[in-house]
């Protein structure tokens, strides 16, 4: 059901039935959220989405920071974010709990990565390790991957402190919206499966 958490979507019938499923939730949407914590795999997840429905893609941590790791005034960054979510097609990954307010009511599709602290914490320590000394491609100019201690608190503490303001804003701001709720590495595999044999690709 639309604005509902659920287990996965996939476990409200059969295994056998994925096809139909994931035609109710996701097929014919234009402009899907993919939230959760850092390291739970919401830019790789949003790249897979926007390639197979051939939506365009935006990381948010691309466009929020400036290069060194400056962050923009919030007035600046809100107005930005208000122009991304204006288009009339996209996929948007990133959390920025303070831009829900603008994101969800656009939104006709949530994913929300709800995954363990464990797993969270492992992608971001080893993620440094992939791009060290680098800039990721999703991340702005300017900013090279760096092993950053408050923001491997801040993941710590995510299912405390920012899980719950997610949980509250899909249920005021995005409760019209369909919502895939995956909470394991394994669910997040099997979507990207179930989306992949069960929407043909369309040509950007």
């Amino acid at each position: 059901m639309p604005g509902t958490i659920s287990r996965g979507w996939w476990q409200r019938g059969p295994l056998g039935r994925p096809r139909a499923d994931l035609t109710m939730v996701i097929a014919g949407a234009q402009r899907i959220l993919v939230i959760g914590c850092s390291g739970a795999g919401k830019s790789t997840l949003g790249k897979a989405l926007a390639a197979r429905l051939a939506l365009p893609l935006v990381h948010l941590d691309a466009e929020y920071w400036l290069p060194g790791w400056a962050q923009p005034a919030r007035e600046v960054w809100r107005k930005k974010v208000a122009q991304l979510v204006a288009n009339d097609a996209w996929v948007i990954e990133g959390n920025y709990s303070q831009t829900f307010d603008l994101r969800m009511p656009r939104a006709d599709a949530i994913v929300f990565l709800d995954l363990p602290t464990a797993t969270c914490l492992r992608g971001i320590l080893w993620r440094p390790l992939l791009h060290w000394g680098k800039q990721r491609p999703d991340m702005a100019p300017g900013c090279i991957e760096r092993y950053d201690w408050p923001f491997v608190q801040y993941v710590w503490r995510f299912r405390d402190k920012e899980r719950p303001k997610i949980l509250g804003a899909i249920k005021t701001l995005g409760a019209h919206a369909k919502l895939v709720h995956l909470r394991s590495r394994g669910e997040v595999r099997a979507f990207v499966d179930a989306v992949t044999q069960a929407l043909p690709a369309k040509a950007s």
